[in-house]
């Protein structure tokens, strides 16, 4: 019996079993109860006889075949068998089903012959179900007796759980092996739809490697590492291509500790997995080459070169030699090494050519030793040299001919070798020993030292931390054009060369433009015009500049161009003029760069009128005596006439709203000043002078209050805008029972910022909440345990500090309030703490020089931006454990600055200073707190 679907069969089985167990699965259930949930099912049944489950009895050829149409959900095939000993057999129709479906083969072709009454040895299921479910064969040694070609299933069905320990797999299956192989096969197959960290190892001084059971989803996969309980800052992520693997590279170098990675998004809870590093270590010294080339200018100076590798394989010389850690010996006067690796031999006399040098190294701390013969040979000319490549800082790949190559800085990179096959990185070498050539200097040129004689000067860039030669491109001469230029490099020696072809592309330049027309374009207002803006090699336009050069023209109202630098694209705005009474008409016309022309009709609406008042947010309907709520201007809500909810502060200047009393006068009384909206000084106005009016409980009883919209320019009331609402004063006899808001945590250091207020609420007999006067607790005592402490005088608890364990504390506060009916007893846990203060959250807030911020960013003015802990200061709000908002002085241990970016988006600094910003540019702030929690955001310099 042979399977042919593998992985399918069981995939199929699990979604079988799915449906009928999804309790049992996942708990430990005896092979009864796994054997019953599968009769259930309609897979298993008895061997026919319908006497039971018979889990001791042996499994027959007919009867597994039967289990495995029955898990897939196959039917059964009436037609003439392919088996000429199965006619007439109770499960001919089952047998015919696995044939046809590919699942059994039979035990002979001539004739055809399937024996349904022969017995399924151990290790033949064990060959079914690895193969079914795609499981490797195991070399595990197997103890207990097998066949030879049934030894790697039989190790691998054990190894997973497939099949119990056996002294003999050559015997018959029982009944229950199939049952708990069916189960134990469905659970590896759950296992494999869950995203499981399979090994977290360190992969180089840096870096760390986090490899996932299955691809993960990189847009939702959030990953923060951990030494002990200190954050630790990554500095990139990279995954694979089959989002299997993450490389996470540090700012700083792995030392030695635990660390823990967690990652969030990918499962419903947070993967974790940890590893144990050690510090960077050197493992090994290699000396390059055979050939000890002589100086060309001095004879008694060879060259060797040697190379510093850590436990990583990755190479280390230069800091190994920057910390003066490599000692370096060949028993001549002087032998010094460079943090390239080059080794400087000097001897009191000429070196002759072919005699034997003897050089060696070993690491000062390790012990870690190396050594080489070289034979001295004739000093070293550049041989070979290739150009590897265009390089820009800014990650630009393509160069534009609007661009200033002098600023943008881009660079040719070389790799140039000698005679001997060693890397040359003397760029004075380099510059005498190759002939460079540009085949059109009016698009790309290059930093000549003598042009006439093809001599350039090179110099070195570094590149993702190494040192690398390059060749700077310049501005075409005279002027820059685009075009396509070939830049060569000779080897004078060899004639070897080296070439790159560089087009310089046309400046990008809007050539199709659509626009929509916004959904509502009210008078007075300003809103954006969506669009799509393409340049004429099918890109995207975001620069500014290319949308300032737009020939626009509107029939009314005027337009704008306005950077977003938050998301890097240009906002096109269009501002209505005021006083529309009617709906007018508007044509747009704009004429791109490429001289193609999009137009635009839309209707401007008349100017926004407010309507209706629909409501107040946050206000308490019930006072007792001398309780207040309050009336806030940015809580009143009112709907104009398109049905938009606008709020005081979008009507202000043209529109008030007058609060009135309809009834009741005496009972709930407002407090404010009065504002002359109306003629009418017995009323109260709330405007863009008056932000809020308090309502205070005086007698019993209720008053009935109307607000209304009235118009600036003639006092009147705009009609049916009214809304009313009733307010009152209930008698203290009324309450029946109180309710106790949660207390915080406290810090237990004394009665300080740290104390918390009691939250106490009166209660009326339909349910409705009273609000309380404030420091009037008349109403209710207060009583704590322990180390609490109440003040009256702020209605606050706080707790005093205790020296010793434990570090946390739990008290009671008992509330003992005075209802109609007697006293109401409330206790209420609060858990008090004597471990400082230290930063929890950190999120982002509106204070200060940080005037608005988005997701992730802030805009700060210019005046402000170069202190970056002042941004950091002012634009982070750090709340401590106990909810407390952290002061100043104890806020951030470190603020970093990086990715400083000009207003094109080239970077122009990396933190060293903030000297010289301008509008537009950006810099990205990372604020560390004492305890090690760090908040990263980018910073816009845009002037309010």
């Amino acid at each position: 019996m042979k399977s042919r679907k593998r992985l399918s069969v069981f995939l199929a089985a699990s979604m079988t079993l799915s449906a009928f167990a999804p309790v049992a699965f996942g708990a430990e259930l005896t092979t009864e109860q796994k054997w019953q949930a599968l009769v259930d099912a309609g897979i298993f049944d008895a061997d026919g006889t319908g006497q039971g489950a018979q889990l001791d009895a042996n499994m027959t050829r007919a009867q597994f075949t039967k289990v495995i149409v029955k898990l897939l959900g196959l039917q059964e095939v009436s037609d003439t068998p392919s088996f000429d000993d199965v006619k007439g057999h109770w499960a001919a129709g089952y047998i015919e089903a696995a044939k046809r479906a590919g699942l059994v083969d039979g035990v002979s072709d001539n004739p055809p012959l399937f024996a349904p009454d022969n017995e399924v040895t151990l290790e033949q299921l064990a060959k079914l179900v690895v193969e079914a479910l795609d499981l490797e064969q195991s070399t595990d040694a197997v103890s207990g007796k097998v066949s030879d070609w049934a030894k790697g299933y039989v190790a691998a069905a054990v190894k997973a759980g497939l099949l119990p320990a056996s002294s003999d797999y050559t015997v018959p299956a029982k009944r229950e092996v199939l049952v708990t192989a069916t189960y134990q096969a469905r659970e590896i197959e759950e296992g494999k739809k869950v995203t499981k960290i399979e090994s977290f190892k360190a992969v180089g001084a840096k870096k760390l490697e986090v490899k996932f059971s299955k691809a993960v989803d990189t847009s939702k996969a959030q990953v923060s590492l951990k030494k002990g309980s200190i954050q630790i800052n990554i500095a990139k992520i990279t995954y694979s291509d089959d989002k299997k693997t993450a490389t996470i590279e540090l700012v700083t170098n792995l030392t030695k500790g635990d660390y823990t990675v967690t990652v969030s998004g990918v499962e419903a809870n947070p993967l974790q997995a940890t590893v144990s590093v050690e510090d960077e270590k050197v493992s090994r010294i290699e000396f390059v080459g055979d050939k000890a080339p002589q100086d060309r200018n001095n004879p008694n100076i060879v060259y060797a070169w040697l190379k510093v590798y850590n436990q990583y394989n990755e190479e280390i010389t230069k800091s190994v030699v920057d910390n003066n850690k490599l000692s370096v010996s060949s028993g001549y006067p002087t032998t010094t090494v460079d943090n390239t690796g080059k080794v400087t031999i000097q001897s009191n006399t000429a070196f002759l050519i072919d005699t034997k040098v003897t050089v060696s190294a070993v690491h000062k701390d390790t012990g870690v030793y190396a050594a080489a013969t070289y034979t001295v040979a004739t000093p070293a000319r550049v041989a070979d040299i290739t150009i590897d490549k265009l390089y820009n800082s800014n990650g630009k790949t393509e160069i534009d001919a609007s661009t200033d190559l002098n600023t943008e800085q881009f660079y040719l990179l070389v790799t140039a070798k000698d005679q001997y096959g060693n890397t040359v990185s003397d760029v004075t070498y380099i510059k005498n020993d190759v002939v460079v050539n540009v085949t059109n200097t009016s698009v790309i040129n290059v930093d000549w030292s003598d042009a006439t004689k093809g001599e350039a000067n090179f110099t070195t860039v570094s590149v993702d931390g190494s040192s690398k030669v390059a060749l700077r491109l310049k501005n075409g001469t005279p002027t820059q054009s685009a075009g396509v230029s070939q830049v060569f490099i000779y080897s004078k020696t060899t004639g070897r060369s080296g070439s790159i072809q560089i087009t310089v592309k046309d400046s990008s330049k809007i050539d199709t433009l659509t626009l929509e027309a916004p959904a509502l374009v009210v008078g007075g207002e300003t809103v954006e015009i969506p669009y799509t803006a393409l340049d004429q090699y099918g890109k995207e336009v975001t620069a500014l500049s290319a949308f300032q050069a737009l020939n626009v023209s509107v029939t009314q109202g005027t337009y704008s161009f306005e950077k977003d630098y938050a998301t890097g694209k240009v906002k096109f705005k269009y501002s209505a003029p005021s006083n529309v009474t009617s709906s007018t008409t508007v044509y747009m016309t704009v004429q791109t760069q490429t001289f193609k022309f999009t137009q635009l009709q839309f209707t401007v609406q008349p100017d926004l009128k407010p309507e209706v008042i629909s409501g107040v947010d946050e206000l308490k309907y019930a006072l007792a005596p001398g309780a207040k709520t309050t009336i806030n201007r940015d809580k009143i809500k009112i709907y104009d006439q398109y049905g938009r909810s606008k709020t005081v502060e979008d009507i202000k200047g043209a529109y008030c709203v007058q609060l009135s009393i309809d009834s009741g006068a005496n009972n709930v009384v407002p407090s404010g000043t009065l504002i002359n909206c109306v003629n009418n000084n017995n009323n109260y106005t709330i405007d863009n002078n008056v932000k809020s009016i308090e309502l205070q409980g005086t007698t019993n009883g209720s008053t009935t209050f109307r607000l209304k919209l009235i118009k600036a320019s003639d006092n009147s009331v705009v009609p049916n805008s009214d809304y009313t609402f009733t307010v009152r004063t209930v008698k203290r006899d009324e309450i029946v029972g109180y309710e106790v808001a949660d207390i915080p945590k406290l810090y237990a250091n004394g009665n300080t910022d740290h104390r918390k207020a009691l939250d106490v609420t009166g209660l009326l007999a339909d349910g409705t909440k009273v609000a309380i006067p404030e420091a009037d607790t008349s109403y209710y005592n207060v009583y704590v345990t322990g180390d609490l402490g109440y003040d009256s005088a702020t209605d606050s608890v706080y707790a005093n500090a205790w020296s010793g364990d434990p570090q946390e504390k739990t008290f009671t506060v008992v509330v003992t309030g005075n209802t109609n009916s007697g006293s109401q007893v409330i206790t209420k846990s609060v858990v008090a703490s004597i471990a400082p203060p230290e930063a929890a959250t950190l999120e982002l807030r509106k204070n200060g020089v940080a005037w608005e911020q988005g997701s992730g960013y802030v805009k700060v003015a210019l005046a402000n931006a170069a202190n970056a802990f002042n941004v950091a200061v002012d634009a982070v709000k750090v709340t401590d454990q106990y909810g407390v908002e952290m002061t100043t002085a104890s806020k951030f241990a470190n603020v970093f600055v990086s990715n400083v970016r000009d207003v094109n988006g080239n970077l122009v600094g990396n933190g060293t200073s903030l000297q010289g910003l301008q509008v537009g540019w950006t810099y990205t702030v990372t604020a560390v707190t004492q305890n090690g929690k760090s908040i990263s955001f980018k910073v816009i310099v845009q002037n309010p």
